[in-house]
């Protein structure tokens, strides 16, 4: 993934570049009519005149959008948007004759833009398919057999999706219901069951998906087919049997050797099948050597390599559980190995060994059982006096050492990859929404840092890193360096600097 980028071209225009992933022509189209709709007839007020389009032809295969809009007092100068199959142009024609100011203006012009074009992609995702495969066969395995998801699954999946905080608010708000229907044996039962699953996280992790890179079997394809949103409800009413039959011929063509023509070829004619009409431009292959990326992260911080597990949704995130580094288990999604470099994956991956360097998911897990075990056995007047209000002290508080323990794995995955600009140009990828907000609102940074989120705020965590790309140096104490830093970006945040 590249870094957004403002320059001068030759013949002297200001250009941002949005570079994306490819997309098909059907979803370039639609991309096209999302901007109409959510761009510029959204802000059509700002424009001076209307709004000119043009077509993609064999000679220019590109959108085009022109427009008039005063940048500044005076003249209005004309934007060109220029879109094509993996990257997005906004250029201001006569440079020279833009001011610092209207140049400024131009940049949050563009930046809207890019959030346009963000906000299509992220919902483009949610109609399409993925198949998520071992890359090749390995030395001694078997074809996969037939799969079903087990019972539990599903909702362990959504459980842990997003981040494995969502794991241990779920067994503080279990705690709370075993006070109400087992009285006095409820701590008991609280601890055991606490206890036991922790021991055993790492394995439960591996349930949210079937494809597990090792050393034998060290990459992963993911195959991602565009879809209408009719056709991806069509897909939706498959019985998951069904789906699962479509995954096993496909990963018995990978490991067979069959070349990507072949396998968009079964794409199209099991889809068809169904009803579903999809093109080759349609099906995107991504082939990763995650199990190596992996292994060099944890290399890197000495520490043997952990299980890895990829969950098949399109989000860009991973996760890690685990009591040790020999006990543990990093999940990544399908997102991210779309969307990341190696690099930036490998940094991403970092972020987690650091979280299992430190312990934090023994510490999160302690963090609950003390919430739970001090509100019903050692400051009982406390829970009496704030009623319900203390649930949203208790969760605050995990929330806001979760925040604590976020920026240490930061600082641990600079310290270790020694690439923090990399996590950083990650982030930005991942949040760029976010990140736009939060640049121009005070009041969205303020409330970013008060929302019941294990993360600090996007522009925080991005300024952080590249602050500490700029030192060169290894950070010490880390945990202690990232709770004043947390502290000090609370106070900024709320005095507007």
């Amino acid at each position: 993934m590249e870094v957004r980028r403002m320059s001068i071209s030759n013949d002297g225009r200001l250009e941002y570049s949005i570079p994306f992933e490819d997309q098909s022509p059907t979803a370039m189209l639609s991309l096209v009519d999302f901007l109409k709709k959510y761009y510029f007839t959204a802000n059509e007020k700002y424009f001076s005149g209307p709004v000119g389009y043009s077509r993609p032809d064999r000679d220019v295969p590109v959108h085009v959008f022109s427009f008039s809009v005063k940048l500044d007092p005076g003249t209005p100068f004309t934007v060109t948007l220029s879109i094509s199959a993996n990257a997005a142009t906004v250029s201001a024609n006569n440079h020279a004759a833009l001011s610092d100011k209207a140049a400024g203006q131009f940049g949050l012009l563009a930046e809207g833009i890019e959030v346009t074009i963000r906000t299509f992609l992220i919902s483009a995702r949610r109609t399409s398919a993925y198949f998520i495969l071992s890359g090749r066969r390995g030395t001694g395995m078997e074809l996969p057999a037939a799969q079903s998801e087990r019972p539990g699954t599903s909702l362990l999946r959504r459980i842990m999706r997003g981040n494995a905080m969502n794991l241990f608010l779920f067994f503080l708000i279990v705690s709370f219901i075993f006070v109400i229907f087992l009285g006095d044996y409820a701590l008991v039962a609280v601890i055991a069951l606490q206890t036991v699953f922790l021991f055993f996280s790492d394995r439960v992790a591996l349930a949210v998906g079937s494809i597990r890179p090792s050393k034998d079997n060290p990459d992963v394809m993911v195959i991602s087919i565009q879809l209408t949103q009719e056709s991806a409800q069509l897909l939706r009413k498959e019985r998951r049997w069904m789906l699962m039959t479509m995954r096993n011929r496909l990963q018995s063509a990978v490991f067979s050797g069959a070349s990507e023509d072949s396998l968009r070829a079964d794409v199209r004619e099991m889809l068809g099948r169904r009803g579903i009409v999809a093109s080759d431009s349609d099906i995107r292959f991504t082939l990763r050597h995650v199990y190596s990326i992996v292994e060099s992260a944890a290399g890197k911080f000495h520490y043997p390599t952990p299980k890895v597990v990829i969950a098949n949704t399109p989000a860009d995130n991973a996760s890690a559980m685990g009591i040790s580094p020999g006990l543990s288990t990093i999940t990544i999604t399908a997102g991210a190995l779309e969307d990341l470099d190696d690099d930036e994956l490998e940094s991403v991956v970092g972020h987690e060994v650091g979280h299992i360097k430190g312990r934090d998911p023994v510490l999160l897990f302690a963090l609950t059982s003390i919430m739970y075990i001090g509100g019903f056995y050692f400051w009982i007047p406390l829970l009496l006096f704030l009623g319900f209000f203390y649930f949203i002290l208790a969760f605050g508080i995990v929330f806001l050492f979760g925040k604590f323990l976020e920026t240490r794995a930061d600082t641990e995955s600079a310290n270790c990859i020694g690439k923090p600009e990399k996590l950083a140009s990650a982030l930005t990828g991942i949040g760029f929404r976010q990140l736009y907000y939060e640049r121009y609102s005070t009041s969205t940074k303020v409330i970013d840092w008060l929302r019941f989120d294990p993360h600090p705020p996007t522009y925080f965590r991005v300024q952080r890193l590249y602050t500490i790309a700029s030192k060169h140096t290894r950070v010490r104490h880390t945990l202690l360096v990232s709770t004043r830093d947390c502290i000090a970006g609370f106070f900024r945040a709320i005095a507007g600097t």
